[in-house]
């Protein structure tokens, strides 16, 4: 019933952010007509409007997925089947790679750090993918987060998420499920906080 609840708001969030995208394609057409924005003005928000598009749509693709159990790495160069790092409840998963640019990845980060701070270290885990381990370990150092953080190899979720070349979050269950899957959009913090605000909500009710 919780279980059903919480994908109930998920669906709600997502299907807020497609009518957010609808009014913003609406809008960006009528102020285009009137003349009352620039030419750049007009570029950044249609750029803004296909990245958001994209992000609904693979965001949906990637949910209700079984993961294969692959296997991580942490800091101490042990390994580990993903199974085990999920453990006996569900885990909120930021999932960052190398190639994301660092734009992208540190508002990721502080929304994390936040989210950690209101319901907890243990709810969430960190993969990112670093092929060369030195790397993986001073991302492991500097980003100082109190979550466990491991190395995973490049795509290795096999998501459609991962191809988009963007940090994303999603939920990974006891049976290596996904679910409420969310690409942020560079320079669109908005829809972020939203998503992260619905997950803390979500959670809470839930243990409470």
């Amino acid at each position: 019933m919780e279980k059903n609840k919480s994908k109930l708001i998920y669906v709600i969030f997502i299907g807020s952010l497609f009518v957010l995208v609808l009014a913003l394609a609406i809008n960006n057409r009528k102020q285009g007509k009137k003349l009352q924005i620039t030419i750049n003005q007009s570029k950044q928000i249609q750029t803004h409007l296909l990245a958001l598009k994209h992000s609904v749509k693979t965001s949906y693709q990637s949910n209700e997925k079984t993961l294969r159990d692959i296997e991580v790495e942490d800091s101490k160069q042990q390994k580990y089947l993903l199974s085990k790092i999920i453990g006996k409840e569900p885990k909120l998963t930021l999932v960052i790679t190398e190639l994301n640019c660092e734009p992208c990845i540190n508002p990721a980060i502080e929304h994390i750090r936040k989210f950690i701070d209101n319901v907890g270290k243990e709810q969430v885990i960190v993969l990112v993918s670093y092929n060369n381990f030195r790397n993986y370990y001073l991302f492991h150092r500097t980003a100082k987060l109190s979550c466990k953080v491991y190395n995973i190899k490049q795509g290795a979720l096999n998501l459609p998420a991962d191809k988009v070349n963007l940090p994303y979050i999603l939920k990974i269950d006891t049976g290596l499920k996904t679910s409420q899957v969310f690409i942020p959009v560079k320079g669109f913090d908005a829809p972020t906080t939203d998503y992260f605000k619905v997950m803390t909500e979500t959670l809470e009710h839930l243990t409470n």
